[in-house]
């Protein structure tokens, strides 16, 4: 159980992070465009982003979940990097902002599959449901904090900031990513060898008969 605090430790973090993110997203496009209906067919797209998970979850399959993971984090803290460079040099416009967001949205596809799928394989059967539920509360604790403290800090606080700020906490969660990776990673199960794609097929076809789904 150790591993799954490590991991949970890194996540929330990475939440905090990612809601602060938001929020300043959202905060500055408004003050650039000045215009609610542009905030909501922006945010309205991002949210639509939840789609290619159905693809990505397929492709994080394909490789160790704590590689994938630790790669995404690598990426999103490289990417915050360059975005705060950019900002602190005043190249803030609704271009750069919605393109890094988009950016950072995308790369979340993946992540949040390879989390999903990498639980199940370091924690005991019995235990599983217990961890799934605690990770949705710390998920959600993490957003509420990240909401709060984003609201505060808003009018307060430099765009750069922010997103220096959501960077680092994409490194906080690589470390524990990488900690767990060395600890389980020998373990880790990839499932290509069992995931065929008329498998990802009959799995898309299941959901469009399904309107529950």
């Amino acid at each position: 159980m150790k591993n799954i605090y490590v991991l949970l430790a890194g996540e929330s973090t990475s939440q905090f992070g990612n809601n602060l993110f938001d929020i300043a997203i959202m905060w500055y496009l408004y003050r650039l465009t000045d215009n609610s209906t542009t905030i909501g067919l922006i945010s309205g797209t991002f949210n639509a982003l939840v789609v290619p998970n159905v693809l990505t979850g397929y492709l994080a399959d394909r490789f160790p979940k704590t590689k994938v993971m630790m790669t995404i984090d690598g990426l999103q803290a490289v990417l915050m990097g360059v975005a705060t460079y950019l900002y602190y040099g005043f190249a803030v416009n609704i271009w750069t902002l919605v393109g890094v967001a988009f950016i950072a949205k995308i790369l979340g596809t993946v992540f949040d599959p390879a989390e999903n799928a990498l639980i199940p394989q370091i924690v005991p059967t019995d235990q599983l449901q217990r961890v799934n539920s605690m990770n949705q509360g710390v998920k959600v604790c993490a957003q509420l904090v990240g909401m709060l403290a984003g609201g505060s800090l808003v009018a307060f606080v430099s765009l750069a900031d922010f997103v220096l700020i959501n960077g680092l906490t994409f490194l906080v969660s690589l470390a524990c990513i990488v900690i767990v990776h060395k600890r389980v990673g020998h373990a880790e199960q990839v499932s290509v060898e069992q995931v065929q794609t008329r498998d990802w097929y009959a799995g898309l076809a299941y959901v469009y008969h399904n309107p529950m789904l």
